[in-house]
């Protein structure tokens, strides 16, 4: 399934993902007096700062890699952008935490979790690069619970006949104004449904994240 490689949890992309997450660099420390204490309630659930902090230190260190300069006057900018990205992103993520649990099932979350252990030669070995990084198996596990709940909602999206037409209408004007060659509808039929999916697997989910955001209490002290 597309959703599953490319927007959520695979085995490869969850373990990169947390170990970056929680090995963060030398802190800026942007919450100050709120250090310690709830920066915000979902449905009565408290949000952290500690958590928030670590969060904005794995986004700021991505966006360093990617060449950002948070020392200049555009990266200064940034950082408080950056800052509210963060929150939003730790608000998102218990909202469909909480909803999935309400979904998916303690067998099917057993069984992706196996899964995953699968991949490693023992489970011992598992534990030890958890704990190696300061990941815990009860963060995998969530973020695996979040995944199965996604691939729920997204598991019937399909792309029609006309749809792919309009797609390959694109396609061909743009070849053409790009002066390059012109593929046939079938050799690029299973791309294009490819991207088309994609399209509509990244509006649901942005739709069920709306959705759930409008049907929960959420409460901001920053």
């Amino acid at each position: 399934m597309f959703f599953k490689k490319k927007m959520l949890f695979t085995v490869v992309a969850l373990i990169g993902i947390l170990l970056l997450g929680c090995s963060p660099q030398e802190s800026d420390d942007f919450l100050g007096e709120y250090t310690g204490t709830v920066v915000a309630k979902v449905n009565g659930v408290n949000i952290g700062a500690d958590l928030l902090q670590d969060t904005f230190e794995s986004m700021k260190l991505r966006y360093e890699t990617e060449g950002m300069d948070f020392d200049s006057e555009e990266g200064q900018e940034a950082l408080e952008y950056l800052q509210e990205m963060a929150l939003d992103q730790l608000v998102q993520e218990e909202v469909l935490v909480q909803a999935s649990k309400e979904v998916v099932s303690d067998d099917a979350l057993d069984e992706r979790l196996n899964e995953i252990k699968s991949q490693f030669p023992s489970e011992d070995e598992y534990l030890e690069i958890l704990e190696t990084q300061g990941i815990t198996e009860e963060f995998v596990v969530q973020n695996l619970r979040i995944e199965l709940f996604m691939e729920k909602q997204l598991s019937d999206i399909t792309v029609t006949d006309e749809e792919l037409e309009a797609a390959y209408d694109l396609y061909i004007l743009q070849a053409e104004q790009a002066d390059e060659e012109v593929l046939s509808f079938e050799e690029i039929k299973a791309n294009l449904e490819h991207y088309k999916i994609q399209v509509k697997q990244q509006d649901q989910f942005e739709a069920i994240i709306e959705n759930l955001m409008e049907e929960s209490e959420i409460e901001k002290f920053i």
